[in-house]
């Protein structure tokens, strides 16, 4: 009753727009079938009345080769078997309680393919139906990879389940939009999923459908019964879902080995938070790495100055918790003759009092920062350790 009275507010909305209830201009009208007989489009089969689905295998040794290493991006305690990529298309793009997932896609590795299975609600009335199967394919204790998935997908597919009074999160999450935006932010207008595509992997989708058509293709496809109206729509599901293994090895090329892709010149990506996630990590040689990328962008003369001031904070800062006291002092001496950046020079007055007992010299740092460059909170930082290292003096300190 619910289903049935949503497609006609639907179907009234379009005829408001002025679409009517007829075929739409340049689409097919003939072959139309009624509510309840099976609509399946070409290479879906019926899993019941109202779902249907397939399955599409794809070749992926190198996918299946970083699985069995590891990689950084991935948690531990999660092998190639509990991993699975996947992908929701929805009546609504904005989310909320009325919006209704109706084609589902998880990929898992066997072997050396992908094997991607997408699952499509074929009528309003068997969403029950449609999550029972949706929670047997998609197990609470698996690591899911998605883009922008964490915040939207894996929310509205647990509504959907509480709709329904059942229970089902998806616990273990790796959102690839997060390390995208950290990589590639700086370099593009946006981190959506088809600009990645481009700029990273060198994908250019042709006549893909854009996402905002998606639900509209949908309620025509629920008016008409036309399975042709959905191809565009299952062509773009199965291409997000495919980005995803391509964008997880791109993204662990980048962060395995960000030197030798400086190397290679490709992928581009941003060096300065590319070393700052490393530094993040528990593991030495990525921070080995970073220490190494930054030292590579504090040489770049064509770096912004802004951002090479602030890799010289962040490697003087892992160079003083390593212990490597004269490495700092040096950066910290570079980067201040290069820029004289107030922070710059705060730091090394620090590093000069505690760790050389250099009070005088200090002393006379922080009296040369022009305080005009300097933040309300800086100035008052500066004054006071200056009335400090003043007080040290009198004391005969340094």
């Amino acid at each position: 009753m619910g289903s049935d009275l949503y497609q006609r507010l639907e179907l009234l909305k379009r005829m408001r727009r002025g679409t009517a209830a007829g075929p739409a201009v340049g689409r097919r009208s003939e072959g139309r079938r009624s509510a309840g007989e099976d609509c399946s489009p070409a290479g879906f089969a019926a899993a019941a009345a109202g779902v249907s689905t397939r399955v599409v295998r794809v070749p992926a040794p190198r996918l299946a080769e970083l699985l069995e290493r590891g990689s950084p991006l991935l948690p531990d305690g999660f092998g190639r078997a509990a991993l699975r990529f996947f992908d929701l298309e929805t009546t609504g793009l904005s989310g909320g309680a009325g919006t209704k997932v109706f084609l589902a896609g998880v990929a898992f590795l066997e072997g050396q393919e992908l094997v991607l299975e997408q699952w499509l609600l074929t009528e309003y009335g068997a969403e029950p139906l449609f999550l029972q199967f949706l929670a047997e394919r998609f197990p609470e204790d698996a690591l899911y990879v998605s883009y922008n998935g964490k915040a939207f997908d894996a929310q509205q597919l647990k509504t959907r389940f509480l709709m329904h009074r059942r229970r089902h999160v998806l616990r273990h999450h790796l959102d690839l939009l997060y390390p995208a935006r950290r990589l590639w932010r700086t370099l593009l207008p946006s981190c959506g999923l088809s600009e990645i595509e481009r700029f990273v992997l060198g994908i250019e989708r042709e006549q893909d459908l854009p996402s905002f058509e998606v639900p509209e293709r949908y309620f025509e496809f629920l008016d008409r019964r036309d399975p042709e109206v959905l191809t565009p729509v299952i062509a773009h599901h199965y291409h997000d879902i495919v980005s995803l293994g391509a964008l997880l090895l791109t993204m662990d090329e980048v962060l395995s080995d960000p030197l030798g892709c400086l190397e290679r010149g490709r992928p581009r990506f941003d060096r300065l938070q590319a070393a700052l996630w490393m530094l993040r990590r528990s593991s030495d040689v990525l921070r080995r790495t970073a220490e190494q990328l930054l030292s590579e962008f504090l040489s770049d003369s064509d770096a912004d100055s802004g951002e090479r001031t602030r890799a010289a904070l962040v490697l003087g800062a892992q160079w003083k918790r390593s212990g490597r006291y004269r490495d700092a002092e040096a950066l910290y001496r570079s980067a201040v003759e290069a820029n004289h950046d107030p922070r710059i020079a705060v730091e090394l007055a620090k590093l000069l009092e505690h760790q050389r007992g250099a009070v005088r010299e200090a002393l006379e740092l922080l009296d040369s920062i022009d305080r005009e460059r300097c933040s309300h909170a800086l100035r008052a930082e500066l004054a006071h350790r200056a009335r400090r290292l003043q007080r040290k003096l009198e004391r005969g300190a340094g």
